[in-house]
């Protein structure tokens, strides 16, 4: 079973697969909401998603067609709810403990990608912060 929790943990969730989906989000919604390039999303439905500490999840309606709920402790993004598809929520795989039964399978809003952002972009990689000792 999938679980996943905010950044402080007053928010936990689960659901019994299958999992729907799962998508690298590129629009520039996606990435004021989360200060990121790319947010990567897990489609759940609606029914199926067990969730803790609601008295800490906000929703906020960023446009007409969507919802993102978010911790109000500690500012986690941590789902999606498009009106187009009411039987499901999108929820930020980044807060995913473990595997998943899906993988993502596209990018979407892919013209969104900022020019300061390349993925393969020869920079060298470290598996942790190089400055700390």
């Amino acid at each position: 079973m999938p679980k996943g929790h905010c950044l402080c943990g007053e928010i936990r969730f689960s659901w019994e697969p299958p999992s729907g989906g799962s998508s690298h989000c590129h629009c520039s919604q996606c990435q004021y909401s989360h200060g990121a390039a790319v947010v990567t999303w897990v489609s759940v439905p609606t029914s199926d998603l067990t969730l803790e500490g609601r008295e800490f999840l906000k929703w906020y309606a960023s446009s007409e067609s969507a919802q993102r709920g978010f911790c109000t402790n500690c500012g986690s993004s941590l789902f999606f709810k498009p009106a187009n598809y009411p039987e499901e929520i999108h929820v930020t795989r980044a807060n995913i403990a473990g595997d998943l039964d899906v993988e993502p399978h596209m990018h979407i809003y892919f013209n969104g990608e900022p020019s300061w952002f390349k993925e393969n972009d020869g920079l060298p990689r470290y598996a942790n912060d190089p400055e700390d000792p």
